[in-house]
């Protein structure tokens, strides 16, 4: 039986030796803490190289690598918007174009590196709030942790955040260990929570839990208000430079409020439906959510120590504020879509409070029930290495991935975007980017036309236009939908930017030109049985005539480029016009 008690001194030759062994395998003149980070880091790299992705074709991360790529090439600065100001994702997208060049397999550099360095801070952050198996278990939460499994190695903001957000906090609670170097410091600590705030305005709802951490650990009003006139500062200069630029009196904040709070896609809601920000969560997600905001309860009324603490509010603070973010209260409209994206930036704190929980709730039942203490796995973890212990969790967790990958139980969809063959490297997604990147400027060079494989009707055209006439007279979008006969949901697919997406990929990511949108080929479009067909083509080969005439010969050369979507990540195929066709007649228009 596992759960009796078990007599260890019977055994203690036995587990002398493996004690001795496995300690002696392991050594490598590191302390514990540090070879169990080592370890991590080992699981981080290896779930990174089975789960990177094809650059996602949703329009955010293109916008960020074309304004550096503007940036690098020197070309003027102008179209200001919520994301061509994000200059905490874009500056270090600059420094990777300077150091390894604009091709598109460098965009996933930074990202990759910023998920390591994300897991290196979560794992220190939980060691100095409670202990090792805190910060190790906290970091595998957080890595499998279903938006950071999909946005690692993506040019979001989320990713870049974490990073910033993280190093600030971690700088804060060793702040009293720096004694004369404590002013340093806490401006190290300010930049990095103003680069979080570069990033993505909404960092700043993280703010109050840091101002409470800086009084609870430095207990010294001086730290605090050292901290905000460093941010203030920060935040006066970014002003004044975009009022002596743009013009723009309010600053950033100005730029936002003109583009992204002015989006059709604000509705009108009801006070309850806020809350549907957390209720429609996908089940997994929504599951840890619930079980951290059951934690965070416990934590507060028990004795748990104030970093703990602080890491708990902190959190709590974030999603609160983010749950009630609206631009309007009469009538209730949300400031931000309801998008699993949003919550993404506090998921590190709510796995700490999760995993604080965990082991706290572990210790106490241990301590009062004797079984969990006498058996044979206690006996196993007690007796062999604490760093062999860790290496064979990492060894277990990778061979459960691999074999969750070939099991045949997930949809191949979902294998296909999410996870990559180990044992093949020439479909994983790192020899993908270099093969379309060969494909398409050789399709490009040569005057093969670049198509959308994006099946868009003209009667859903004709549809879009009449819903932005509604709009235009002063109905919003939700009743606009209503008098054509369709929901939100549908309208996001008859969007005139959706056949454009792929598109928009393949001009501003992966040709080999200048990000100059007036020397960028423009996006054509043909009508073909009933549908409206999108592509690019060189300049000197667009003439009408001799479009129209390579769109009738089924003989002539294609290169179609799929967004990605729920059906799979983005893909490029090499085919021709009748290829084309019948993949258009089998492809229902709201399956893309």
């Amino acid at each position: 039986m596992l759960f009796c008690k078990y007599n260890l001194s019977q055994d203690d030759q036995i587990w002398r030796v493996i004690k001795l062994k496995s300690r002696n395998l392991f050594y490598i003149g590191m302390d514990s803490e540090t070879k169990i980070l080592m370890v991590l880091l080992f699981l981080t790299i290896a779930v990174r190289y089975l789960t990177f992705r094809m650059f996602t074709t949703g329009g955010d991360s293109i916008n960020y690598w074309f304004a550096a790529k503007t940036l690098y090439y020197g070309i003027p600065y102008v179209n200001l918007d919520h994301q061509t100001t994000r200059f905490g994702v874009i500056i270090p997208l600059l420094l990777s174009m300077k150091m390894f060049g604009t091709s598109p397999l460098v965009s996933a550099l930074v990202p990759v590196l910023m998920t390591i360095f994300q897991i290196v801070l979560l794992y220190k952050i939980g060691v100095n709030i409670h202990s090792i198996k805190t910060g190790f278990f906290a970091s595998l939460l957080f890595m499998f942790f279903p938006r950071v499994l999909a946005s690692g190695g993506q040019i979001l903001p989320s990713t870049f955040s974490i990073t910033y957000l993280l190093m600030s906090f971690y700088i804060i609670l060793k702040l009293e260990g720096f004694k004369k170097y404590k002013i340093p410091a806490i401006s190290f600590s300010a930049i990095f929570f103003f680069l979080a705030y570069e990033s993505k305005v909404t960092n700043l709802y993280f703010l109050p839990g840091y101002f409470l951490g800086i009084l609870l650990i430095t207990k010294n009003r001086r730290d605090l208000i050292l901290f905000a006139l460093f941010l203030l500062t920060m935040y006066i200069g970014e002003t004044i430079l975009y009022y002596t630029g743009p013009g723009n009196v309010l600053g950033r904040l100005g730029v936002i409020m003109g583009t992204h709070l002015a989006q059709e896609r604000h509705v009108p809601i009801s006070f309850w439906e806020l809350f549907g920000r957390f209720t429609k969560l996908q089940l997994w997600p929504r599951i840890q959510f619930y079980f951290y905001f059951a934690a965070s309860f416990f934590i507060f009324f028990f004795r748990i120590n104030i970093k703990t603490k602080i890491v708990t509010v902190t959190a709590l603070i974030f999603y609160i504020a983010t749950l009630f973010s609206v631009k309007s209260i009469n009538p209730i409209i949300p400031a931000m879509p309801f998008n699993d994206v949003y919550l993404d930036f506090g998921v590190p704190f709510m796995m700490l409070v999760i995993s604080v929980f965990i082991f706290e709730l572990y210790d106490y039942f241990k301590s009062r029930y004797s079984f969990l203490k006498n058996n044979i796995f206690s006996g196993l973890l007690m007796n062999i290495s604490e760093t062999f212990t860790y290496i064979l969790i990492v060894f277990f967790i990778l061979a459960l991935s691999v074999a969750v990958r070939f099991s045949g139980l997930l949809p191949e969809n979902a294998v296909s975007k999410f996870f990559n063959d180990p044992f093949d490297f020439s479909q994983h997604k790192i020899s993908l980017f270099i093969r379309y990147t060969e494909i398409i400027n050789n399709a490009y060079n040569r005057g093969i036309p670049i198509v959308s494989g994006y099946k868009y009707p003209v009667k859903y055209y004709e549809m879009y236009k009449r819903i932005q006439k509604h709009i235009k007279k002063g109905i919003n979008l939700k009743e606009a939908c209503k008098k054509e006969g369709i929901n939100l949901k549908f309208y996001y697919y008859i969007r005139t930017s959706m056949p454009l997406k792929s598109m928009k990929l393949v001009r501003e990511v992966f040709l080999d030109l200048m990000p100059d949108k007036s020397r960028l080929p423009r996006v054509k479009k043909i009508e073909i049985n009933n549908n409206l067909i999108h592509f690019i083509i060189k300049p000197q080969f667009s003439r009408g005539e001799d479009i129209v005439k390579f769109f009738q010969n089924d003989k002539s050369p294609l290169v179609i480029a799929l967004r990605s979507s729920n059906m799979g990540p983005f893909k490029i195929i090499e085919t021709d016009v009748s290829g084309f066709r019948q993949m258009m007649e089998r492809t229902e228009f709201t399956r893309q």
